[in-house]
């Protein structure tokens, strides 16, 4: 196994060093991923610009990451040295403050975030939390999966929480992308017959496309 590893790290805000760290085990609960891919989100800029609260530096952004495990940590039964993971935004909870005891976990008071918090994907090799992980399917290249673990799931998180609420299981959803040159294209289908071909578009966007625009009719 390779002692160090290569990672862009932000020293101060602006501030890129492409350094070279040395490999650590992973903690209880964690696994160590060696990255094959991690997008670029706008929201990087929070850690690169010294934007978000808790920011401490160095600090390696990246909040896209895939990658396979290359080391379980103790107390992770659920993950295996090899599987391809992906490690989003979100990087774990708590469990013990009030929303996450409500079942909140997302709105937890006392987050990890990948990237701003603990150390993300712009790097050969990352550390994360397994509770945090989601695993990828065979059919997805890694460089095409990366976009769906942040800009996906928001899409997914909307139209999912759109159904929990006042919206039938049998209304039609258009999911929208919008190219470069400004060539719009839609996708309907019911919400209640939401088909692999959809799915499969809806996954397209997020990997070739820029805006997603959810409407419902």
């Amino acid at each position: 196994m390779e002692k160090t590893y290569r990672a862009v790290e932000i020293t101060k805000p602006g501030t890129f060093h492409l350094v070279e760290r040395p490999v650590v085990a992973p903690g209880e609960g964690q696994v160590r991923i060696r990255v094959e891919a991690c997008g670029v989100c706008h929201s990087d800029a929070g850690t690169v610009e010294g934007q978000l609260p808790g920011v401490v530096y160095p600090r390696v952004p990246g909040h896209e990451a895939i990658g396979r495990i290359e080391e379980v940590g103790r107390g992770v039964p659920t993950w295996q040295v090899g599987q391809r993971v992906g490690v989003g935004f979100f990087g774990g909870e708590d469990g013990t403050c009030e929303t996450c005891r409500r079942g909140d976990t997302a709105y937890c008071q006392n987050p990890i975030i990948t990237g701003v918090t603990s150390d993300g994907g712009y790097a050969e090799v990352m550390i994360a939390e397994a509770r945090a992980l989601a695993l990828i399917p065979d059919e997805l290249k890694s460089e095409d999966a990366a976009p769906l673990v942040c800009a996906g799931i928001t899409t997914f998180n909307a139209l999912r929480n759109a159904g929990r609420a006042s919206v039938a299981p049998t209304a039609r959803v258009q999911a929208r992308k919008v190219k470069p040159r400004g060539c719009i294209s839609f996708r309907s289908a019911d919400l209640g017959s939401w088909d692999a071909e959809s799915a499969r578009y809806v996954c397209e966007i997020f990997i070739s496309f820029s805006l997603v625009i959810i409407v419902f009719s």
